[in-house]
Parts: structure tokens; sequence; C-alpha cells
């Protein structure tokens, strides 16, 4: 360490930090910046740091299977780096955890949790959660991702906020078994945001990796108290171009509007080469038992939304579509006020 006790500033020597073989714990009254790149190197060592105001992330993070928590009390700000837990390819599943009380802003960024080869061990890889409890995330020319090439696992990646949730020329995918999307509310973050807008982004879930056995594309889901918006061409897309399931799309508003424009669309889709066992009939319970109005079953690879009113306009679209083996999805809709197709707007359930 080298403390200029000046200012109340600490400087740490980064190498202590690249060379640690415990979880290094940085702690901070004020303002945390890492302005020189993490690179652990010890298996499973992981890196947590805490500030009572914001933390700037300006160099890049690397663990070798460790976990990486980043919590401030007002904001955290990762700009033009890459948090990455998979150094070496570690077969270990490993999280990242981002909380900024009043904002989160990734910008210019990529954050990865993965794990590269078919593991004797079947780990699962590790989750991706944002959280902004009191204001927005702001995702904004960046790209997030959890992928196992093994057959345990995808990692979930899971956003919310009080406020807004939005990204912006952006990226966002699971790649692997089961690995899922959760945007808003969801089973682990109990706080559904005002809005959720995505402006020339994707979101994606599928399952094309070279695993052996079953892999099932993971389920997509967004909930928001007023509003969801896809602009400029955003998508979110569950797909299976294997032995597998494609997931579930789910978006719900709490009687507010669910907008699709600017040529934006929601898809499964079960491709050329993917196919469903032949074993077994689609199943589950879940988001879709109150659309269905039964709780017996839901039909996979299927899009339901639940919300006050539902336009889709400028080509835009919904599409649960079938190009290999099995039966398309099921497209449920359950709008209180209206539902609007104009310009070219498009709802399709089909076997190509």
């Amino acid at each position: 360490t080298d403390p200029d006790l000046g200012n109340g500033t600490t400087r740490l020597d980064v190498s202590a930090i690249n060379s640690a073989t415990n979880t290094v714990i940085l702690q901070a009254s004020e303002n945390i910046t890492f302005s020189a790149p993490i690179d652990i190197a010890t298996a499973g060592v992981g890196l947590t740091a805490d500030a009572g105001k914001d933390i700037f992330v300006n160099q890049s993070i690397t663990t070798n299977g460790g976990n990486v928590a980043l919590r401030a009390e007002n904001g955290v700000f990762v700009n033009g780096v890459e948090i990455n837990t998979n150094r070496n390819d570690s077969p270990q599943g490993s999280f990242i955890a981002i909380g900024g009380k009043q904002r989160v802003a990734i910008v210019n960024s990529q954050l990865r949790s993965r794990i590269d080869s078919d593991s004797s061990t079947k780990a699962d890889t590790g989750a991706i959660a944002i959280l902004s409890q009191q204001g927005s995330v702001d995702i904004i020319g960046s790209t997030i991702s959890t992928t196992n090439f093994a057959s345990g696992i995808a990692g979930d990646v899971v956003i919310t906020a009080q406020d807004n949730v939005t990204f912006r020329n952006s990226t966002v995918f699971s790649r692997g078994n089961q690995g899922r999307i959760l945007i808003g509310k969801s089973q682990f973050l109990d706080l559904a945001p005002k809005s959720i807008k995505l402006d020339n982004s994707a979101l994606t879930t599928r399952n094309d990796v070279d695993a052996t056995g079953r892999i099932d594309a993971g389920d997509i889901s967004l909930i928001a108290q007023d509003s969801i918006e896809l602009t400029n061409g955003s998508f979110i897309t569950s797909s299976t171009d294997r032995e597998g399931l494609a997931g579930l799309i789910y978006l719900q508003t709490d009687g507010g509007d669910v907008v699709l424009s600017g040529g934006s669309a929601i898809e499964t889709n079960v491709k050329r080469n993917g196919f469903s066992p032949d074993s077994e009939t689609p199943f589950a319970g879940g988001v879709f038992n109150s659309l269905l109005g039964r709780t017996d079953q839901k039909i996979v690879g299927s899009i339901g939304i639940s919300t006050g009113n539902l336009l889709l306009t400028d080509g835009s679209y919904l599409d649960a579509s079938t190009e290999g083996r099995g039966n398309a999805g099921a497209v449920i809709v359950s709008a209180s006020n209206s539902v609007t197709l104009q310009n070219g707007g498009v709802i399709f359930s089909r076997v190509e």
C-alpha cells in the first residue's frame, strides 16, 4: 500500500492484488478507482470492492475462476473495459455482481462469465447480476454474456433497477444449458423498474454448444411497472439448433404499455438442426400459467405478453416458429386495454 495522508487517498500496488492467494477485499469510505489492470492468477481467488461513494472501473478485471463483486452507495461506472472470470479457460464457475444504489452504467465494455471446455465436473457457469436499488441501470455499447460449453448450467443474467433499465447498442446473451436472461422483477430480485427499453439492442438465449446430451436454451423475461419498449431494430430471441428445447419469452407490465417499433422483433425458433426429444411432451409451470388458464403445462418455445396495451408498428413482429422437428410455439397475448398492429406489425406462429 501507498497511503497519501495529505488527501486521504490510498494507492495499492496492483502486483499484490494479482498475486493474492485469498479473496481480495477493498473497502473505502469514498471512491474506489481501478486505474491499472487486475489479473488474478490463483484459481478461485476473487475480488470484492465496497465503496461509500462511487466505483470507477477504468481498467480490465480478470480472475481465474474467482468471483467479482462491486458495490457502491452511489454509483458503479464501468467504462471501456472487460470484466472476465475465466482466465486460462478455468473450469470453475464464478459470478459477477455489480450494485450501485443510485446508478450503474456499463459503457463500451464486456462482462463475461464462461466455461470453455466440456469439463468432467459438469460445472455450472456463474451468474451475472446488476442492480440499482434506488436509481437506474444503463447498458451502452456493451456485451454481457454467460456461456457454458460443458453440459452444466449456463449462468443467468439478472438485471433490475428501481427507475429504468436501458440497453442502447448492446447485446446480452446466455449460451448453453438453461441459461436465462431476467430483466426487471424476478425470483432473485423482487424489484420491478418503471421502464425497460431496448434501443438497437438484443437479448438472446441459445443452445448451440458441442457438449454431449440434451441442452435446453434458457427462458427470457422482462417485467416492468409501466412500460417495455423495443425500438430501432431491437430483438429478443430464444432458439435451439440441436437436441433440446427453445426457451420461453415473457413480457409483463402492470397495466402499462409494451411497444415494438422500427422493425423490432420477439422470436422463438427451432432451427433446421434443432429438435425436441422424441419421448417428451412439452411441459412446465411458471409465468404462463395465468395466460393459459391451467397449471399443468406450458408450451415450450412460446411468447407470452401480459400488459395493458400492446403496439406492433413499423414492421415489428412476434414470431414463434420451427424449421426443424416438432411443433411451433404459441404466441399468447393478454392485454387489458388494446392490441394494435399497424404499418406492417405482424404476429406469426408457423412451421417453415
